[in-house]
């Protein structure tokens, strides 16, 4: 299905933003409903696709 996230996770792995996460000290005080990593994946989508609105 284009633009499913499968499709960006096979450019950035998880295992690619874990290491990135946890190398910046990104972690999780408290469990929330939006885990770090996912937020990763919701900034780069949000800066890829910037001109659709």
């Amino acid at each position: 299905m284009p633009g499913h996230l499968s499709e960006l996770t096979r450019a950035v792995p998880f295992e690619m933003v874990g290491a990135v996460l946890q190398t910046a000290g990104g972690r999780e005080r408290r469990v929330r409903k939006l885990p770090p990593r996912m937020v990763i994946y919701l900034l780069l989508t949000g800066v890829l696709f910037a001109d659709h609105g």
